[in-house]
């Protein structure tokens, strides 16, 4: 499929899948045509694709320049993948621009096929500036994914290292040995002494606590986005049971500062 793009939004380009899209080079000039503007086009238009090129190859897009004997137009043509990429701008050098490459089938339709595929295929953060203007043209669903699916990993990884304390508590916690308190602690008057094993959640509250204020955070915003289809339905439900992990935590938004520990530590959010 080819589309011709709109010279009235130059900054966020956006297409499809599997697809061409062209737009007129001449939109890179920024003051009016000169005398020489379909050769100053072509100039910027070749300095904007040999900027980019590493980019484009990330997502399999093949871009090129292509005159018709009246204007220059810079083709863009994409592979399988989908997703948003910062383009730097050749009179700026800055990520002034974007292309957002949306599935062919909708956001709707991959959010379907992701969820009967039970997960295992989820959108990847990449280091690259952001876009401008992008926010909007992706559903934020899209972002809940990757961070609910962090999220589990990360408290699969903390659930694996919790240490099991034994210890004498007022109320029932964990196992309990019903051996010891019948035969030592109630014939001793001690019912209050509840000899129980737990895991020690101690060194981690703090992140469970941040764990659970960002699922609050993002389980009010997937139930705004009921209309988005099925698939914000199965992330709700996702939500939910991480939130039944981590309830016994109070919630809390982490500082800037223990967010920054964090940064510099080795939380492992992959499986």
């Amino acid at each position: 499929m080819a589309t011709q793009a709109d010279n009235r939004d130059v900054r966020c380009l956006e297409t499809t899948d599997s697809s061409l899209l062209r737009r007129s080079a001449t939109f890179f000039l920024k003051s009016g045509k000169p005398r020489d503007y379909q050769a100053q086009a072509a100039r910027l238009g070749k300095q904007f694709i040999q900027q980019n090129r590493r980019i484009f190859n990330q997502f399999d897009v093949e871009a090129s320049l292509d005159y018709d004997g009246s204007s220059v137009d810079i083709v863009i043509r994409t592979g399988s993948k989908i997703g948003a990429l910062p383009l730097f701008s050749p009179t700026s050098g800055k990520p002034d621009y974007g292309l957002i490459i949306k599935p062919r089938f909708d956001w709707s339709g991959l959010g379907a096929m992701l969820g009967e595929m039970g997960w295992k295929i989820i959108p990847v953060p990449l280091m690259l500036p952001l876009l401008p203007r992008s926010d909007r043209k992706i559903p934020p669903w899209v972002l809940s994914t990757i961070v609910l699916f962090r999220i589990k990993s990360i408290l699969d990884f903390v659930e694996r290292r919790f240490d099991f304390i034994e210890a004498d508590l007022n109320a029932p916690r964990g196992q309990i040995n019903w051996g010891i308190y019948t035969t030592s602690r109630l014939p001793r008057m001690k019912n209050l002494s509840v000899p129980c094993r737990f895991p020690d959640l101690r060194d981690d509250r703090d992140l469970l606590a941040a764990i659970h204020f960002t699922l609050r955070v993002q389980l009010s915003s997937l139930a705004g986005q009921r209309q988005g289809g099925v698939a914000v339905l199965q992330l709700l439900d996702v939500c939910e049971t991480l939130l039944n992990r981590v309830r016994n935590v109070p919630a809390k938004q982490p500082t800037p500062r223990t967010i920054n520990s964090w940064l510099r530590g080795s939380i492992h959010t992959s499986p």
